[in-house]
């Protein structure tokens, strides 16, 4: 697992703003050993690498967001697989314009990626189709909180979770089925080769399987 808690919001909204800094400042109390990616306007993202794999973070040029996880180009003359990929501001610019469908298009590999617009007022998080890397979603407020592992947010004062009976009746008759409920009712699954964007404070989900 490769931990990880963004807080995404609308960078011109104020009051997001201030709540994200609350939640930041307690996160980070608690999380000391984590690094803080200055990965663009609006999203405060947190992560803590495991030691001695080849999982890391890729920060995109003009603060326009952040890869974490394995990345390599799907033209391997390009850059060999061993390496991380050098990604330019061309090519940050690009997936900040295709809403990150030119990542998916141009790269393979077990990720979750942030893409954030110039002035912070748009965000897409994205996973790749693989699914390697978790991606747990949390609406709060005008706040959105992504993660890999909700355990890892309870040092926040987050509102109580609520069981979700029916997803629960639906894994015990069929585990292998995949939807974005979870078995708790707050919490959504942002499925392998999906996309959430948040915009305007609103939250869109949409399918970019490569």
């Amino acid at each position: 697992m490769y931990p990880y808690v963004a807080f995404l919001r609308n960078a011109q909204d104020p009051h997001a703003n201030v709540v994200a800094q609350t939640l930041t400042n307690q996160f980070r109390q608690t999380h000391r050993d984590w690094a803080l990616l200055d990965g663009g306007t609006g999203l405060s993202l947190f992560h803590a690498p495991p030691p001695g794999r080849s999982l890391t973070a890729i920060v995109l040029p003009s603060k326009s967001g952040a890869v974490l996880g394995t990345l390599f180009p799907k033209d391997l003359d390009v850059s060999p697989r061993g390496e991380s990929p050098i990604i330019d501001e061309q090519c940050a610019e690009e997936i900040v314009r295709t809403c990150g469908r030119h990542l998916m298009d141009k790269y393979w590999g077990g990720y979750v990626a942030f893409v954030v617009n110039r002035d912070g007022t748009v965000h897409h998080v994205l996973r790749d189709c693989s699914g390697k890397l978790q991606c747990y979603t949390i609406a709060h407020g005008d706040i959105t909180v992504i993660t890999a592992n909700i355990e890892d947010l309870a040092c926040l004062p987050l509102p109580p979770f609520s069981i979700n009976a029916r997803f629960l009746a639906g894994f015990v008759y069929n585990a292998e089925f995949a939807h974005r409920d979870c078995a708790l009712k707050e919490v959504k699954e942002l499925m392998a080769g999906e996309c959430l964007e948040l915009k305007a404070g609103q939250a869109q989900f949409a399918r970019k399987r490569s």
